[in-house]
């Protein structure tokens, strides 16, 4: 007898229909096989299956059993066609039909209950796309799910929980527990003493999306400041959670902070790998890229990264997603996020220092910076020199500092100014603003366009580099609330792209 379900498979982080057809026949020695590109994880759901059903008192039939997954040029990966595979056999058993416009997920336990299993939000928001009728998924998904309207779950904690819904309509019910998220960073914008500058300039990275480079003598603030600067991120608007949460989601990494709205923000170490920054494998997954779309890419002490690994961050950085090619297939995974990296000025940290000594060789230094190449720096939007503060604006000092809280409203009040000008171009914030673009929302007047003409000969800037300059001159004027860009807003601007021990 042959059963018919329907199931899902993940290209990137996109749905695509799979149909488990199972075939239970009484000719042929009995076995059990499973075909149609399975990898390891879904050849192993033979031994799942088989246990969880004959310790949930079902007997397991002694026959010829085949399970095919289609299509078969799919290469298909995840232990969710448990549920499915244990859904037809069951069918097989007890003679009872498996409903119309019915989708399996979820995993097996060997006594037959059913796990947490990782891609269920995009699973239901596919499903509810194509409308299905019932979604079946582990009971354990619930809380993942549970945002997605119009939607009929049908909740399983058990194979025993399935064979009730098909004889009597039996549903069980899910109590969501209430759970506030809470940031995972604890600094405060007012705990920091001083650094008022560098304060502003982190809210105008944060305001209108721009990437920052710090760089300063070790102990100066930098670390710290990045922490800080994860409370003033915007909540994410409803179509980028969708977004971050189904990467979450699919690759497994439960974060209840992504899930509220708040931005990811990524913190890899310097000895990453190529494949974990960029994403990789024969099954292509995610990297640290991907895990921070619509969030944050931090990379404390830049220089110590590879060259390799750092100058793979160009294209993302300009297009917004990666491509993986692996296997005849495309792979397109979404990376938009803010580059915000740190750096001592030399492998000693001392370069250029008021008091101490500097012990680096000019070689020394050369080859230290020179990982940050000119390519990379002309993406980076916005450059910090944060030095150490006084002693008695660090023991003295009683003035209250603004909270996170106080700049993260402006900061909110600011992009939802970018957004309303960009919703018609499918923008989120101004650093997204291309160049044909440039001059319709961002123009000049005859005053300010010769305060650049001024800056582009001295500095010997860039194209990029002045395209970067009006982009975040918008940005300011936005934080101002002012219609127009005005001669304080450039000028604030160039003052966060003149860097000369970084860049010159």
């Amino acid at each position: 007898m042959l059963t018919k379900l329907e199931s899902i498979s993940y290209i990137g982080i996109d749905c695509v229909a799979v149909d488990v057809e199972v075939n239970v026949s009484n000719y042929g020695l009995p076995s059990f096989d499973i075909v149609g590109l399975p990898n390891k994880e879904i050849n192993e759901s033979r031994q799942r299956v088989k246990t969880a059903l004959q310790n949930c008192g079902i007997q397991f039939p002694n026959k010829k059993i085949t399970v095919n997954l289609a299509p078969a040029d799919l290469p298909k990966q995840g232990s969710f066609y448990d549920l499915s595979i244990a859904a037809g056999i069951i069918s097989e058993v007890y003679k009872l039909a498996i409903p119309q416009s019915a989708v399996f997920f979820g995993e097996l336990s060997l006594d037959g209950t059913l796990r947490h299993t990782r891609g269920s939000f995009p699973l239901a928001l596919y499903a509810k796309e194509n409308n299905y009728k019932f979604i079946f998924l582990p009971a354990a998904c619930s809380l993942e799910v549970k945002n997605v309207p119009n939607v009929n779950f049908i909740f399983l904690n058990s194979l025993h929980d399935f064979i009730s819904f098909l004889k009597y309509q039996k549903k069980i019910s899910i109590n969501y527990a209430h759970s506030s998220a809470k940031r995972s960073s604890t600094i405060d914008m007012s705990s920091i003493a001083g650094q008022s500058i560098a304060k502003r300039c982190l809210e105008v990275s944060a305001a209108g999306g721009h990437s920052l480079l710090m760089y300063g003598p070790p102990g100066a603030g930098k670390t710290l400041l990045a922490s800080a600067y994860a409370t003033i991120l915007p909540t994410l608007t409803e179509s980028q959670m969708v977004e971050v949460a189904k990467i979450y989601s699919l690759y497994g990494d439960q974060n209840s902070e992504i899930f509220s709205g708040q931005a990811p923000f990524r913190n890899p170490h310097h000895t990453v790998s190529f494949s974990g920054m960029l994403g990789g494998g024969n099954l292509p997954h995610p990297g640290e890229i991907t895990f921070a779309h619509h969030g944050v890419l931090f990379l404390d002490e830049i220089c110590e990264f590879s060259s390799n690994v750092l100058n793979c961050l160009r294209q993302p950085l300009e297009s917004g997603f990666i491509q993986i090619a692996r296997n005849q297939r495309m792979v397109k995974f979404p990376s938009k996020f803010i580059l915000f990296a740190a750096t001592n000025p030399c492998p000693c940290g001392y370069y250029g220092h008021p008091t101490k000594k500097c012990v680096c060789t000019l070689s020394q230094i050369q080859r230290y910076v020179k990982r940050l190449s000119g390519p990379i720096l002309d993406r980076i939007d916005l450059f910090l020199n944060v030095t150490s503060i006084e002693f008695s604006e660090l023991v003295h000092n009683n003035f209250k500092a603004e909270t996170s809280l106080q700049i993260q409203k402006r900061v909110e009040v600011a992009r939802a100014v970018q957004q309303k000008r960009l919703l018609a171009y499918k923008l989120n914030c101004n650093s997204e603003i291309t160049p044909d673009l440039l001059k319709k929302l961002c123009p000049l007047t005859q005053i300010t366009s010769n305060i650049l003409e001024k800056a582009y000969t001295k500095y010997s800037l860039s194209t990029r580099g002045i395209t970067r300059i009006i982009k975040i001159a918008r940005t300011i004027a936005d934080l101002e609330l002012s219609a127009n860009i005005e001669q304080s807003h450039i000028a604030e601007a160039l003052q966060y792209r003149n860097n000369p021990t970084i860049v010159g």
